[in-house]
């Protein structure tokens, strides 16, 4: 089954390739604007159903990756569509699907009307998770952890968020991420920019090597030592897959691994966590979700608005942990330990609920259309001239900047006491 699959994907892929011009010059494409339109790039979302029989196994990282025959040609499928771009030159691409994408307004939209701090793509996305998800504690006073943070974006947002919604709560916050100070660093991982962590030094935690690195186990219990009990947990980790995009998930999964692991060790009771994950066609990805369905009463994945609609991006939001077998925890923990994820996966496929795995191939489908859908879309649109088009583009993306003003009601509300960089006028 799975190689007529890819036989098919692959000669499909051809065909487009093929007649790729054909289609852009001839296709007569529909474009027609309504609310639904606008409304269905705040509405990305997907739920877990737990039930009360899963369990997690007693020890973990004893069996060898196994295959998910489903998960895989869902891999295929999303490979092949995003093969259909080697054909089109870097930049003029890039430049084309940032003019094509629905939120390419929002940043910019904000930027002329408020002042705000660390104003990013980032910061956006984070600000709609915390409108979309009950991620705040509703507490009087709460710590928060951010990891992976640079340049700061979360922090902000959530400082913004705060501010405007519960100015009377106390919190405080510490942030990890690559030490932009640390020569020991590469420059190819790491985000150099300090305009937050230059005000801010005394809350970032760099670890004991000073490198910050959250892939080292002992820069992990540093950061358990100083942070435990923390009521919520961010982690924006990732890792440049440029030269093997096929394989992003398998790449990027020992730093997902790790800040799960973190997040796990330092979160209170009834915590919520939010992780940046990509596609989960791997059996790793499929243990990861499982144990955090597990952990947390609540699971939900979504894509904001504000993430860029042709990549693999998402946000898993895990609410109010409700922590695990403390027994699990010394083989879960043993890949971190060693300091490398090895030839073994967390969990066997066999002790993973068939129900589950359903739930993940559907959400797996689900996010995986919505990116098919767009990188489609935009081969049809590309070089267009069709002015009615153009204008109906640029229209979609000022609706949804004025929708995510209005809906996420940004104001000018942060005051000079609250603002994270308190020596700048401007951000």
């Amino acid at each position: 089954m799975l190689q007529s699959y890819n036989d098919f994907t692959t000669w499909n892929a051809a065909y487009i390739t093929i007649n790729f011009y054909f289609v852009v010059h001839n296709l007569k494409i529909h474009f027609k604007m309504s609310r639904e339109d606008v409304d269905h790039n705040f509405n990305k979302k997907f739920t877990f159903t737990y039930n009360k029989e899963w369990l997690l196994p007693l020890e973990a990282y004893k069996c060898k990756p196994q295959q998910v025959e489903s998960l895989q040609s869902m891999k295929a499928a999303l490979n092949a569509c995003k093969g259909q771009l080697n054909q089109f030159a870097l930049a003029e691409w890039s430049k084309h699907t940032k003019f094509t994408d629905p939120s390419s307004s929002i940043v910019r939209t904000i930027t002329k009307s408020f002042k705000i701090e660390l104003l990013t793509q980032a910061w956006c996305k984070f600000y709609e998770c915390l409108h979309a998800y009950p991620i705040v504690p509703n507490t009087e006073e709460f710590g928060s952890l951010h990891l992976c943070e640079a340049p700061g974006a979360f922090i902000s947002a959530l400082n913004y968020f705060l501010s405007v919604n519960y100015p009377k709560v106390k919190w405080n916050w510490r942030a990890s991420t690559l030490n932009p100070y640390n020569d020991s660093n590469s420059l190819d991982e790491m985000i150099y920019d300090d305009r937050l962590i230059r005000h801010t030094l005394k809350n970032w935690e760099f670890g004991l090597d000073c490198t910050g690195d959250l892939r080292k186990f002992y820069n992990h219990e540093k950061l358990v030592e100083i942070c435990k009990g923390v009521m919520l947990v961010t982690a924006d980790g990732s890792i440049d897959c440029m030269k093997d995009p096929g394989e992003q998930e398998h790449h990027v999964h020992f730093l997902h691994y790790c800040e799960v692991m973190t997040a796990l060790k330092v979160l209170g009771e009834h915590g919520n966590f939010v992780l940046k994950l990509f596609t989960m066609f791997e059996h790793e990805t499929l243990c990861v979700m499982y144990l955090l369905n597990c952990a947390f009463k609540e699971v939900h994945v979504f894509k904001p608005c504000a993430s860029k609609s042709g990549n693999s991006e998402v946000y898993v939001i895990c609410l109010d942990y409700k922590s695990f077998d403390a027994k699990l925890w010394d083989t879960l923990i043993a890949p971190y330990f060693n300091g490398r994820q090895g030839e073994t996966v967390m969990f066997p496929l066999e002790l993973i609920p068939s129900d589950f795995v359903r739930q993940v191939e559907e959400c797996a489908k689900f996010f995986m259309d919505l990116q098919c859908e767009r990188i489609n879309r935009n081969i049809k649109l590309f070089r267009t001239k069709n002015e009615d088009i153009l204008h109906q583009i640029r229209t979609l993306k000022e609706k949804v900047a004025a929708n995510y003003v209005q809906k996420f009601k940004i104001t000018n509300r942060l005051s000079r006491r609250r603002r994270l960089i308190k020596s700048h006028r401007r951000s």
